[in-house]
């Protein structure tokens, strides 16, 4: 009768045992599918991080471009100013030289010159 005890409460205690862990193997698979989520979080939280920086990149190259075009309109307002120099060099001579020939004109023509 005594043994009957003995092997009821042995068997008791294993259920228990047995039971606890089925609640920890619960717990662990818990613990996986929580760790599986985060993982799946931080994998798309970095696929954003690269997308963000592809886009950043693609601004990056965009205001090079744009840099780059507005140093050569830079460019040709330099040639174009440096040409309208040369023009502005070429009627102050030619507007000395109309000087002169008037001076001559003047000197040869005084009456005519009033």
């Amino acid at each position: 009768m005594m043994e009957y005890k003995q092997l009821e409460l042995t068997t008791s205690f294993h259920m228990m045992v047995n039971k606890q862990l089925e609640l920890t193997t619960s717990f662990h698979m818990m613990e996986c599918k929580q760790l599986e989520l985060m993982t799946s979080f931080h994998v798309m939280e970095c696929k954003q991080l690269e997308l963000m920086t592809s886009f950043h990149m693609m601004k990056c190259k965009q205001l090079e471009l744009m840099t780059s075009f507005h140093m050569m309109e830079y460019k040709q307002l330099e040639l174009m100013t440096s040409f309208h120099m040369m023009e502005c060099k070429q009627l102050e001579l030619m507007t000395s030289f109309h000087m002169m020939v008037y001076k001559q004109l003047v000197d040869v023509f005084p009456h005519d010159a009033m």
